[in-house]
Parts: structure tokens; sequence; C-alpha cells
């Protein structure tokens, strides 16, 4: 009599357990080489920024040749600055982070013509600026200035995130100033700043000038739109 031979489930093809195997060691590879690849990319965005700030030092030094002032700070307080040619011919096109999104945060003394600084956050903080000008203090972590001052950049901030943009940093104007007093508490009414697309923040009115600034908590709803640019008092 012929007899037929069934095969068991185990003899031939994959088992479940070996395509689970097989799929997991997939996902660790496509999650290595995604790791890999976001260096690179992150480095070119912090050369990007670099080239950003670089040609905005220069291009401010020469306004403030042919002006005896600094831009004004309504230039760079708004996503709609972003590529725009108001700022030609010291720059054709304005630019904003690549990290973020959003315009270069901008720090001016109290009248706009005697200094500035401008600030970002790099994904690789800058060794050579860090330990310069490091303090450990404020929320950026890489900056260009006016020759008559110097940024201070805190190299030990995380890495940029595009969801919001930093608050403004607490460095000291050049010249000696009196201790400040006790920084208020915010209330339903006061001074507010638009610090991020969509936050709404207090501020320290007496240290510091914002921007656009608003006595509503809500900032009349700008900052779904637009941040502010502040300068220190």
């Amino acid at each position: 009599m012929l007899q037929l031979n069934k095969k068991s489930p185990s003899s031939s093809g994959l088992t479940m357990i070996e395509i689970l195997v097989v799929l997991a060691i997939i996902g660790v590879l496509i999650l290595i080489f995604l790791m890999a690849l976001g260096s690179p990319i992150n480095r070119a965005k912090d050369a990007r920024s670099k080239k950003h700030l670089f040609d905005l030092k220069v291009a401010f030094e020469e306004y403030y040749n042919d002006n005896y002032c600094y831009p004004p700070a309504e230039w760079f307080d708004t996503t709609d600055d972003c590529e725009s040619e108001q700022f030609s011919p010291y720059i054709n096109r304005i630019k904003c982070d690549p990290k973020t999104n959003l315009p270069y945060f901008i720090e001016y003394d109290a009248t706009g013509c005697e200094w500035f600084k401008v600030y970002t956050n790099l994904y690789y903080p800058d060794e050579e600026l860090c330990n310069r000008y490091g303090t450990g203090l404020g929320d950026f972590n890489y900056g260009v200035s006016a020759t008559n001052t110097q940024v201070a950049v805190n190299c030990a901030v995380a890495s940029p995130s595009p969801s919001a943009s930093p608050s403004p940093p607490g460095s000291a104007s050049p010249s000696p100033s009196p201790s400040a007093s006790p920084s208020p508490s915010p209330s339903p009414e006061g001074d507010y700043y638009c610090q991020a697309i969509g936050n709404c923040t207090w501020y320290n009115a007496t240290t510091w000038t914002c921007t656009p600034n608003y006595t509503t908590t809500n900032c009349n709803g700008e900052c779904a739109w637009r941040t502010s640019a502040c300068i220190l008092d």
C-alpha cells in the first residue's frame, strides 16, 4: 500500500519566532543607519546656522557704517521676515534658523545703536567659543556680536527643538549697572511678549524692552504667527 508521509510544520519554511528575529535585526540595522545619517545632517544645519550668523554680523556692521545705528528689531521678529528682502542690499534675503524655522534671537542695547548680539543653539556646540565665552548661563550655546561686546554662551544647553525658541538670555550689558530689584510675579495684566510661535510669556519690563509687547496674557492672539524681539535695558 502506498503511504504518504506528512511533513511536520517545523521541517520547512520559517517559524514565527524566526520571522520575528529577522524583523528585529532589520529594525536595529535601520535604526543604526538613521542615527548615522542624522549626525552629518545635524552638522550641516549647524554649519548653515554659523554661516547665517556670520553674514548677519558683517551686514549689521555695514549697516551701522551707513546709518550709525543697527537695523530695527522688527525686521527680525516674525516668520514673515524669513527670506524677506527688507535688509537688502546688506543681505539679499534674511535667513532664519534651519533647525526651528524661526528668526534668530537678536539682542540690542537700549538704544539699538551701541551693540548687538545674535544667538542660536547648535546640535554640536563650538568648542573654541565655549572655552572663550562659556558662562554656564543663558539659553543659547552659540552667538556672534558687535566688536565692542561679547556673547555669553551656555554650552550645556540641549540640542535645539523645532517646537519652541529660547527665551531672552540673562546676560548683562558691557557697562556696569546697578543691582536689579527682585522681579515681580506675573499678574493677569502686565507685560507680555511672544517668546515663540504660540507661546505668550510674561517678562520683566524693568530689565527688558520687547517689541511688540502686549498687556494681555494671550498677547492678543498675535503669537499664532509672530515672535517678539527683546533688548536689554
